[in-house]
């Protein structure tokens, strides 16, 4: 017990030196109690408290002593004991350490309560921290003592395994009760972030509605301009027309997709279903974005077979179909290759384009479908329309989840870095949604 002497000398000395021994022999029995002192502490503990004080002498004979100054380490999390300790006096800190080296207090004790009662009933290494609070002294008994002591008074070891049972009872209901209230405050957390959203969508709603009047008068009023309604203009002020009139046609796409999206999420929008060949869809589709295409050097595949009939909302779909192009086209370098195929079964239809593009990777796939979210830094994103590396305001594969989703359907998607990408669109094969 080289660590209680040297606590010793340390007070003697540090009395002798202010030459009060009367203050030392008081301050001795305060930290260190005495036999009597020691035997109502023991009482006072669940474990001994139905041993005799004939019983308590015999186990303090068995015991041993140890002090700790104010704010000292007890015991480290990870380390091997065997000892099973009792607070004679002072008080200290049970606690361990996060994933994040953060310290969570798990209890404090003081006299009369009890530790390490896990270490005589297995080999693991402890599973907290101790430090003291203030000066304390502690009474411990090792294993193999406790355990001789055990058999000639088997009440103990009840004791103790009934004492473990309760802690470990009170432990998970401590447990249960922080996970209550963990998913209390992420429940609350998650209605303030729905109520925001909410009333961000709104408000995209409602300024994209309020543009889009102002924007259609626009055009219409250019377009009467560049057609002569209001006479011939000069080659100038033409060329200056086609470039406002091209800007606010975009412009007017711009806000009809953010009200899409915005429409899509907050009511479900009706469905105009219908059966049509597939191929005539994605024929339709490489149309709408054939002047798009011609200003790239990809090459364009189709394997669709003209027997896949399809029932869903030809519009929807062909939209869907289309945005994904898009996307294919934005991000496949010239001297690439887009390839659309198809595929039918008993209880669903396949369609997918593969690009030979720049690839996502795959901690950003999970993304790809949130509004406005771009691949990549939006610094290195041009404003074109299908120029490698150029993006719209992160729609487009946003309206094609929304209307997937709407025919009950998923949009999976397989990427490489650098390598290329598959979306794959997946619908029922039904004639009811």
């Amino acid at each position: 017990m080289n660590h209680v002497k040297r606590s010793v000398i340390i007070k003697w000395t540090q009395v002798s030196s202010e030459g009060s021994d009367s203050f030392s022999v008081i301050k001795y029995f305060q930290m260190f109690g005495s036999k009597d002192g020691h035997l109502e502490v023991l009482k006072q503990s669940p474990l001994l408290a139905d041993l005799s004080y004939r019983e308590l002498r015999e186990f303090l004979k068995l015991a041993k002593t140890n002090f700790f100054t104010s704010n000292e380490r007890i015991i480290s999390e990870g380390s091997y004991d065997n000892s099973l300790y009792f607070i004679a006096s002072g008080q200290v800190k049970v606690f361990r350490k996060g994933k994040d080296e953060e310290t969570l207090e798990l209890c404090k004790l003081g006299p009369g309560d009890f530790f390490g009662e896990l270490t005589l009933l297995d080999d693991l290494p402890r599973s907290a921290s101790i430090t003291s609070l203030s000066d304390t002294e502690l009474l411990y008994i090792e294993r193999d003592p406790f355990f001789e002591f055990s058999k000639k008074y088997p009440k103990v070891l009840s004791k103790i395994l009934k004492e473990v049972s309760m802690r470990f009872r009170k432990s998970n209901d401590t447990f249960f009760e922080n996970i209550l209230q963990k998913n209390r405050e992420i429940q609350k957390a998650y209605e303030k972030l729905k109520s925001l959203d909410e009333a961000k969508s709104k408000f995209i709603t409602l300024a994209s509605h309020e543009l889009r009047t102002p924007i259609t008068i626009m055009i219409s009023s250019l377009s009467l301009i560049r057609d002569g309604v209001f006479g011939k203009q000069e080659e100038n002020i033409e060329k200056t027309v086609d470039m406002c009139l091209k800007n606010a046609t975009k412009l007017k796409e711009v806000t009809d997709k953010i009200i899409d999206v915005a429409m899509n999420n907050n009511v479900e929008s009706p469905l105009t279903c219908e059966s049509f060949a597939l191929k005539e869809l994605i024929k339709c589709s490489l149309e709408d974005i054939s002047v798009l295409l011609s200003k790239r050097n990809l090459e364009v595949k189709t394997q669709v077979d003209s027997d896949i009939q399809v029932n869903a909302d030809f519009e929807k779909i062909k939209q869907t179909i289309t945005n994904i192009l898009l996307n294919a086209i934005r991000f496949t370098n010239d001297g690439g290759s887009i390839t659309i195929k198809a595929e039918q079964s008993e209880f669903q239809i396949k369609i997918s384009v593969t690009d030979t593009g720049v690839g996502i990777e795959d901690e950003k796939i999970g993304l790809i479908f949130t509004p406005f979210y771009k691949v990549g830094e939006i610094e290195t994103h041009s404003s074109g329309d299908v120029e490698f590396g150029s993006g719209g305001i992160g729609l487009g594969l946003t309206i094609a989840k929304n209307f997937v989703d709407l025919h009950k359907g998923k949009i999976d998607v397989e990427s490489k870095k650098n390598e290329g990408s598959t979306f794959t669109v997946s619908l029922p094969n039904s004639t009811e949604l």
